[in-house]
């Protein structure tokens, strides 16, 4: 999995020892724990009623069971993929 590149302004001032100052999005804990839901809902492989995604903040909180820690980086991306996401608290436990 790629890493998306920062962009070349944050990198200039990160070298020249900036603090930057980041805004996150404004979004609903509903609109996020909805967005990660339907993202683990489009995942064929994943048995998505196996998993609950809690949030509260910028913070998501998973639980639940995955097939695979395949299965469990997949759900930690598609819950970090949600705008305003800040912080995961994993709880998912492999069951093969």
């Amino acid at each position: 999995m790629a890493s998306t590149p920062l962009p070349q302004e944050v990198v200039s001032a990160m070298e020249e020892g900036s603090n930057l100052e980041f805004a996150w999005p404004h979004v609903s804990a509903m609109d996020v724990q909805s967005r990660i839901h339907g993202a683990l809902m489009r995942m064929a492989d994943l048995d998505a009623h196996q998993i609950s995604v809690a949030v509260a903040d910028r913070k998501v909180v998973l639980t639940g069971t995955v097939h695979s820690s395949f299965e469990r980086d997949e759900v930690r991306h598609a819950a970090w993929s949600s705008p305003g996401v800040g912080e995961i608290e994993d709880h998912l436990v492999v069951v093969p």
